[in-house]
């Protein structure tokens, strides 16, 4: 009889890079990893996950570029439809720059309230002590516009909001927003018109 083969001896890498090493060596090897790590990245994005963003920002890589700077002090009023109640105020945005976009946030305080004259003239009333409010959710979509949702604690309780707004530039500089707001039930339905304006100093406040 023949003697039998002896088979061959596998070694074990003894790290990593020679596990590495190993791989690069072995095309066929190479081309199964290859194909496992391309069909799990595949997966995941069909799941709504993108792993890459994460990964490129610990090195520094910043695949969300900002688009638009919407940054600083605003005033702003809400016009409700169908009424001549309007209210509003001040608030200061933020925005930080994530691996999966830009992270958006608003925080104000509504200011004063009031009603339209015959001529478009607001005629308002200072709250004694202005309304808090902050967003809950925040987006810049591609189309440069602004949507989010807020709440707000007043005297009678707290009111719950969406908005989205149109942002207008001068001089390439976001001046203006301008878009609809929606107060939602139960407490206090309410929509209709919502305008930011960009302040000029601190005192700037007044429409």
């Amino acid at each position: 009889m023949k003697p039998k083969k002896a088979s061959p001896k596998v070694t074990k890498p003894a790290s990593w890079l020679e596990l590495i090493w190993h791989v690069l060596r072995n095309p066929r090897l190479l081309a199964t990893v290859v194909s496992i790590v391309f069909l799990a990245y595949i997966g995941a994005r069909l799941a709504g996950y993108d792993i890459l963003p994460p990964l490129l920002a610990k090195i520094g890589l910043d695949t969300y570029p900002r688009s638009v700077d919407i940054t600083g002090k605003w005033k702003y009023r809400c016009v409700a439809i169908g009424t001549n109640y309007q209210h509003g105020g001040t608030c200061e945005i933020s925005e930080k720059a994530t691996p999966y976009g830009i992270e958006w946030r608003l925080s104000g305080h509504r200011r004063w309230f009031g009603a339209s004259d015959g001529s478009g003239r607001a005629n308002v009333t200072n709250l004694p002590t202005p309304y808090y409010w902050e967003t809950q959710w925040g987006a810049i979509t591609a189309s440069r516009s602004v949507k989010f949702t807020y709440s707000i604690t007043t005297a009678d309780g707290t009111i719950e909001g969406y908005c989205y707004g149109d942002i207008q530039s001068v001089e390439k500089r976001p001046q203006v927003i301008i878009g609809k707001f929606f107060q939602l039930p139960p407490f206090k339905p309410l929509h209709g018109v919502l305008e930011f304006r960009r302040m000029s100093t601190d005192d700037d406040m007044n429409w």
